[in-house]
């Protein structure tokens, strides 16, 4: 059995139009990004031609769209430049806007997306010094992630990335190598640690910590959740998880009107609904830095929507609102990490498969060459 092969669909998507430095590509995302604050502040001009929502989807999508056709010349840096343009736009859109809507007003708000949202006592007393001491720690773990990676996590990894999905999915050697490769993923984003540790230094504000010891979560709620990207996951929070709940009268009883939640609006739906928005964007991702559509990633997030779904539930039916301790957390963290040992390497497949993380070797790169 090909166990390298995509098990759902394996679709060739045409070369994108243009190749350009990354520095190029960087400032063609700001201006268009800049273009969304000069287009939503004079929305008002457009209407009834062009309504504000219909405006925001035109704009959301054409964010979405530009890492299909165009791309930079270091394939690594395609990842970033399909989700990041395309998560401020969103914020962007639902940023209430008006003709007389300051442009540091709607900068501020951008930049609000990596500040810390939940403060400490201890760091609500902070000193600008500390908080730029903080920073600096910061960036320096992102510095000690990467030496990690060389020093010994590329060590430690087959030569040619590829060789790792020609095992067995249950297999000991690919979930060793599958998780291996997940440090290795989470070394690589030691570069937020060194972009929000940069800015708290500058800034001398709390920027987002960008992990929390994810290899230490419980579960697949409590690593998507509480330990891994928080960034993104404070961003999901605050586009799905915030939006107001809808409800619809049931009944009166004893002079007290009783609401029933619509059952599309609730938080076990909505957390759901962001993994599923998870799976489309690295979908994406793939697309643009493999040109591939395997539906891969879009699946693993499926799966783990539905883990943590069944999570609460679960936690629900039995009234468990403590986290595991002792034995039983020690158990849950090793379930969790063969867990994701098995259906990580539906997350990493895309990438091994292209030989992504041998830069220089891959097919993708060679094209570009």
């Amino acid at each position: 059995m090909d166990y390298t092969i995509s098990p759902f669909i394996d679709i060739d998507l045409p070369p994108p139009l243009y190749v350009l430095p990354v520095v190029t590509l960087t400032l063609i995302n700001v201006v268009v990004l800049m273009l969304d604050y000069v287009l939503y502040s004079s929305q008002k001009h457009f209407f009834p031609f062009i309504s504000p929502t219909l405006l925001r989807l035109i704009m959301c999508s054409f964010h979405m769209l530009l890492p299909m056709f165009v791309i930079s010349d270091h394939p690594p840096s395609n990842g970033l430049f399909t989700v990041a343009p395309w998560l401020l736009a969103v914020y962007s859109a639902t940023f209430p806007m008006t003709d007389t809507t300051k442009f540091m007003d709607w900068f501020n708000a951008l930049l609000n997306t990596a500040y810390e949202p939940r403060l400490t006592l201890e760091q609500k007393n902070q000193s600008i010094t500390d908080i730029r001491y903080a920073g600096l720690a910061k960036a320096l773990l992102g510095v000690f992630k990467f030496v990690f990676l060389f020093v010994i996590v590329n060590r430690l990894l087959p030569p040619v990335a590829r060789n790792t999905i020609e095992f067995p999915w249950f297999s000991l050697k690919s979930i060793s190598f599958i998780l291996l490769f997940g440090t290795k993923h989470y070394c690589l984003l030691g570069i937020l640690d060194i972009a929000f540790g940069v800015m708290q230094i500058v800034l001398g504000k709390h920027t987002i910590e960008s992990m929390h010891e994810p290899f230490f979560s419980t579960s697949p709620r409590d690593f998507w959740g509480r330990r891994w990207n928080l960034f993104v996951s404070h961003f999901l929070h605050s586009q799905v998880f915030s939006i107001r709940i809808s409800t619809t009268v049931d009944k009166k009883k004893k002079g007290m009107i009783k609401k029933k939640q619509i059952w599309t609006q609730t938080k076990e739906f909505r957390g759901f609904m962001s993994f599923f928005a998870s799976g489309v964007f690295h979908e994406m991702m793939i697309m643009s830095i493999n040109r591939k559509i395997t539906l891969e990633n879009f699946v693993f997030f499926l799966i783990h929507g539905l883990a943590a779904y069944l999570e609460i539930k679960f936690r629900k039916a039995y009234n468990l609102k403590q986290d595991p301790t002792g034995i039983t957390r020690i158990l849950c963290n090793v379930c969790t990490v063969v867990f994701f040992g098995v259906t990580g390497r539906l997350f990493v497949s895309p990438y091994l498969r292209d030989s992504f993380f041998d830069f220089n070797h891959s097919s993708i790169w060679k094209n570009l060459k």
